[in-house]
């Protein structure tokens, strides 16, 4: 019931590029939240999103609106690693993707700032598709 119970805030952060990343905070539960992205998507695109939760009370999201999302990942995993290093109450270094439900790492990070992609085919399909589309 964290989900439910949670109290939150929720603060969207706009690039100039038109991008949106959605930090969500508000209590040591926050990092729940990433099984119900569901809620911080909004365009319907059907690529899902990225996300990371350096730390239990933060969670930063990023809806896959198209490619422009591949700049916005490697510096949410930026900043994932130099929150996670500087903790408190660290969880993880690494980036996800939230899509229809299901959470699936898709960029392992290191402590020493290096990272590599770990995404199965299912991730590789939604990149052709949104290649496809746009």
């Amino acid at each position: 019931h964290t989900l439910a119970d949670s109290p939150k805030e929720a603060r969207l952060l706009d690039k100039n590029t038109g991008e949106r990343i959605v930090m969500i905070t508000g209590n040591s539960w926050t990092s729940s939240h990433l099984l119900g992205l569901d809620r911080y998507l909004h365009s319907g695109s059907g690529f899902g999103g990225v996300a990371c939760v350096p730390t239990n009370d933060l969670l930063l999201v990023h809806e896959i609106t198209g490619p422009d999302f591949m700049e916005s990942s490697v510096e949410m995993t930026t900043l994932a690693m130099h929150l996670f290093n500087d903790g408190p109450q660290s969880i993880s270094p690494h980036l996800y993707w939230w899509n229809e439900g299901e959470v699936q790492r898709i960029v392992e990070a290191d402590g020493d700032g290096t990272t590599k992609p770990t995404w199965d085919q299912s991730f590789s399909r939604m990149l052709a598709r949104m290649e496809q589309t746009a």
